[in-house]
């Protein structure tokens, strides 16, 4: 009776074993599963923080093309008053204009001349 029930409570516990490495399995089946959805999860946030990094670059770099067309267009129009000005001074004193730029001419070409 004794080897009995020491058969029927090793059957018992094997049975109990078997159970349990199918409740291992299954919870490391949703374990894993969990660890996906959670993974699944911070990826997309991840690739949403992403995205709204780039919007953000786009709006700066948009604003910055702005203000440099902005000071090009400032720069150009200086540039083109700056020639106005030399052509109307040009017009005025023609004669003073040529001297000067006789003399220029010379200073330029002596200066090259000793490099």
């Amino acid at each position: 009776m004794t080897e009995n029930k020491i058969q029927n409570d090793v059957e018992s516990l094997k049975k109990d074993m078997e159970a349990l490495r199918e409740d291992l399995k299954g919870l490391t089946r949703a374990l894993v599963e969990h660890g996906k959805t959670e993974a699944g999860g911070a990826r997309d946030n991840l690739v949403d923080r992403l995205r709204e990094e780039v919007d953000k670059a786009g709006e700066t770099k948009d604003r910055l093309v702005s203000e440099l067309n902005k000071e090009l267009e400032s720069a150009r129009e200086q540039g083109e008053k700056a020639v106005q000005s030399v052509e109307r001074q040009i017009q005025e004193r023609p004669l003073i204009s040529l001297l000067v730029a006789l003399l220029l001419g010379l200073v330029f070409g002596k200066l090259l001349d000793r490099s």
